[in-house]
């Protein structure tokens, strides 16, 4: 797998911005919160895309809306970030139409579309305003199943690097893929490698285009040139959101030729690049523990510990009992 620059690119500060959940399914953006690029900068933290990302809850509109508010929107209207053109020979999945149908639904509305229309028209350029006429791609606010979707995609492209690094299977690979824009290559085509490549190169570029980075394989896909839309989060001149960002930090640790683990904690198996803990963290400083790196945290690293000492105890006490009865 190649990369391009080839080195790791620093990540941008993300905005996120005022958010409340409408209807227990809709995500609306505060419009002058978007008009002014977000709130206050905040940085990235470490592994997001294997930490909060990979554990959010998919199904719970509360959690979508907390993450949303805490770190901005995993997506964008138009999809843009998404590998669409993946799709142009096959019929739509259900599950998309369903989603399309569910925003176009509610931007249908007379009053959405009034005060989004009014609100989107604040953030173009004061020569395009009079006549702009704002699309479903354009909007101020995300179906939660939208959020869920891009959050998939995110999950399924960290699976095949896990697996290109012999952190996962093929079988669990396959049975955890969770997106529906692309299907994972037929068994027919050997070389699984090769099949894993060619997947992550469709999934990662089109998250990527903001930053002009790239990974590369000899089998690489044509990619569509990305369309003009409404950006949601991106902060200064910068057209990226929070789920671009995300694929730069995967893309940074492929350049980085970094090792992805499986944490040894039974109860967690999580997938880590390096330990963290916040216990342990000096302000400013990436932590490096001293610890075992087999663990994903100090925290599970303890808890793994004490499990241990007490399945111990529990073996030298049987086998104690065991040796007294005559």
């Amino acid at each position: 797998m190649e990369h391009w620059p080839g080195v790791q690119v620093p990540l941008p500060a993300v905005s996120p911005m005022k958010v409340s959940l409408v209807d227990g399914c809709f995500l609306d953006f505060d419009p002058e919160d978007a008009r002014c690029g977000g709130r206050r900068p905040r940085t990235v933290p470490d592994e997001l895309y294997l930490r909060q990302a990979r554990d959010l809850d998919l199904g719970d509109p509360e959690a979508i809306h907390a993450f949303a508010s805490e770190f901005g929107p995993l997506g964008q209207p138009g999809w843009t970030e998404l590998p669409l053109h993946a799709l142009r020979n096959t019929p739509l999945p259900v599950e998309i139409s369903v989603i399309q149908q569910s925003v176009l639904d509610r931007f249908e509305d007379p009053g959405v579309r009034a005060a989004h229309t009014a609100a989107t028209r604040n953030l173009l350029p004061t020569e395009r305003r009079r006549n702009a006429d704002p699309t479903w791609t354009s909007r101020l606010f995300l179906h939660v199943n939208e959020v869920a979707l891009h959050a998939r995609v995110l999950r399924d492209a960290t699976s095949l690097w896990a697996f290109l690094r012999n952190a996962l299977t093929e079988d669990e690979l396959t049975s955890g893929w969770q997106n529906p824009l692309i299907r994972p290559l037929p068994a027919t085509v050997p070389d699984a490698d090769y099949r894993a490549r060619y997947q992550l190169v469709t999934i990662l570029n089109a998250g990527l285009r903001p930053f002009q980075v790239h990974i590369r394989t000899p089998a690489t896909a044509e990619e569509a040139a990305a369309p003009s839309y409404l950006w949601l989060g991106g902060h200064g001149s910068g057209d990226y959101g929070l789920y671009s960002v995300l694929c730069l930090q995967l893309a940074n640790h492929i350049a980085e030729d970094a090792p992805l683990l499986r944490c040894s904690a039974e109860d967690c198996r999580r997938l880590f690049v390096r330990k963290l803990d916040p216990r342990y963290r000096k302000p400013g400083r990436r932590l490096r523990s001293p610890r075992s790196a087999a663990y994903c945290s100090n925290t599970c690293e303890d808890r793994q510990t004490q499990r241990n000492y007490r399945e111990g105890r529990r073996k030298r006490e049987a086998a104690t009992e065991g040796s007294e009865r005559p």
